[in-house]
């Protein structure tokens, strides 16, 4: 029957980030790999299976709009960020998170998690394998409904592991997702998404920590 497979690809990836990979107890590093290994892996099946290039947002045509898509809102989010940190209100905001300044591994975080275990192993996961398929077999208005609600329901344990509301983590996520796939189809690739992904998650874990510092010398 026609999108019983994105059903059952959407319940396996839920389950995967709520339940399979939290069983297995790894540290941060290991999750980070096992992750870019599950977004990789799901690629080389559906390269297995007949999914072209350009159906996983992964041909080289489509690298120049996706840079400069990206590029732009990548931009907006670093200027967004450049904003709260010159405001001394909006500064102070950013001071209460502990998060990124507290951690012993920040630096890898921001370089190896971050990018590999987050960003690239979602982004080859969601807007590139999941989405070939939820748009091969589901309508446009509910693929794009299974995708935001897929991956807002996929940040459901790493919001109870880091402290924060899960409904609010769900649908902002699920938001996200929502902009992540319009950047992937008007860049033509998922580096588009990719790039405004990165600059949100690092841009955001340096703004908390460059404004905790910053309290923390007055």
């Amino acid at each position: 029957m026609r999108g019983v497979s994105s059903i059952a690809l959407s319940a396996a990836a839920i389950s995967w980030s709520n339940y399979v990979l939290p069983a297995f107890g790894l540290s941060a590093r290991a999750r980070a790999v096992v992750n870019t290994a599950a977004g990789l892996g799901a690629i080389g099946v559906l390269r297995a299976r007949g999914y072209t290039h350009d159906e996983l947002g992964l041909a080289h045509t489509g690298i120049r709009g996706g840079a400069r898509f990206g590029t732009a809102a990548a931009g907006a989010v670093v200027a967004g960020y450049a904003v709260a940190l010159a405001v001394p209100s909006l500064r102070a905001a950013l001071a209460t998170d502990e998060r990124a300044d507290g951690r012993d591994d920040f630096f890898e975080w921001i370089l190896l998690h971050i990018p590999f275990g987050t960003v690239l192993s979602e982004e080859l996961l969601f807007r590139s394998a999941l989405s070939a398929v939820w748009n091969r077999e589901l309508e446009l208005p509910v693929a794009h409904t299974v995708h935001a609600v897929t991956f807002g329901l996929w940040h459901v344990a790493p919001a109870r592991g880091s402290g924060d509301s899960v409904p609010a983590a769900v649908a902002v996520t699920g938001a996200s997702a929502l902009l992540f796939e319009w950047l992937h189809r008007r860049g033509g690739s998922v580096l588009a998404p990719a790039l405004l992904h990165l600059a949100t998650n690092i841009g955001g874990a340096l703004a908390v920590r460059i404004a905790t510092s910053r309290k923390s010398g007055e």
